[in-house]
């Protein structure tokens, strides 16, 4: 008694027309090889013919049809592994997955941003962004300069930069005070391409009330001031004076080791001081508080609910 492996035949033509596909994609370089995925239904038309041609021959032989099981397994694989690309394909799986490959990380500069401050604005309270760095510059003029650096995920530099066009500073008037907060940008799909603010840096008028709240990391670079700063709620605020400035700064703080830099801080265990009277409340009576001078310390930046106050004077 003879017998028929069926599967055999047809897991060696699906290999033999899978090569011979795949070789003509790359010499010809034609979307050959999306044409022959879609066409996957024909492996289980050739492996259907080659069971119904054997079945047809066996019954005037006497021929035993046996099963190839690995063979067979081996085109179920390959007709599992079709379906899979068939399926990133509908979904455009394939070209997000080569921007993906392709894309780059840029660090960008978002295009500078002026306001011109009115005369009848005395105060700026600032809404610092939560998940970037902020720098804040003090200048002698009467206008805020607003600049980002941002990190972005993309397959051109072009299409970063597009990422970028978009206002980052929002800015409301109420009288004589001026609300400045961040539109934060976080752009993109994350899969793709993205776009997020890492820092922003403000330059203002120095001869303004300024109130700077919330913010993972204040940065203050001060050379003078006209009038008193206060930063409020900030996890880390690092101070730089500059080597002109008559400032006095004012710090609470749960615990010593809190006050940092190349300054000798005045420590006092508990705000006591009628120049500060003003400032006390139930939250800061029992904080330590750290005092610098610089010059003639005339105008003050007072420091509340920071985890670490860092204080450098330029020498």
């Amino acid at each position: 008694m003879g017998r028929r492996r069926v599967g055999t035949l047809s897991m060696a033509v699906l290999l033999i027309a899978s090569g011979g596909i795949m070789m003509l994609a790359q010499m010809s370089r034609q979307p050959i090889l999306e044409v022959a995925i879609k066409g996957w239904p024909l492996i289980l038309f050739l492996l259907g013919g080659e069971i119904l041609w054997y079945s047809y021959k066996s019954k005037d032989e006497n021929i035993k049809i046996k099963y190839d099981l690995f063979s067979i397994f081996i085109i179920c694989i390959v007709v599992v592994f079709h379906l899979t690309i068939y399926g990133m394909l509908q979904l455009d799986m394939v070209s997000k997955l080569d921007v993906m490959i392709s894309s780059q990380h840029y660090s960008l500069k978002t295009p500078v941003e002026e306001f011109v401050l009115d005369s009848n604005i005395k105060k700026i309270i600032i809404d610092a962004p939560s998940l970037s760095k902020l720098t804040v510059r003090s200048n002698k003029g009467n206008k805020i300069t607003a600049l980002g650096t941002a990190r972005v995920t993309a397959n051109t530099k072009e299409k970063a930069q597009e990422l970028l066009n978009t206002k980052n500073i929002v800015i409301h008037k109420t009288e004589d005070t001026l609300y400045l907060s961040f539109n934060i940008i976080d752009s993109g799909n994350a899969a793709i391409d993205h776009a997020r603010i890492t820092a922003y840096t403000l330059t203002i008028p120095n001869n303004r009330k300024v109130e700077i709240n919330n913010g993972e990391r204040i940065e203050l670079l001060v050379d003078n001031l006209n009038n008193d700063w206060i930063v409020d709620d900030c996890y880390q605020t690092d101070i730089r004076i500059g080597e002109t400035a008559n400032i006095k700064i004012n710090a609470f703080v749960d615990e010593r080791e809190a006050l940092k830099g190349n300054t000798e801080w005045m420590i006092e265990e508990k705000n006591s001081s009628n120049e500060d009277a003003e400032m006390e409340t139930n939250a800061l009576e029992d904080r330590i508080k750290g005092g610098v001078i610089q010059g003639e310390g005339t105008h003050k930046i007072n420091v509340l609910n920071s985890r670490q106050v860092i204080v450098n004077q330029l020498m």
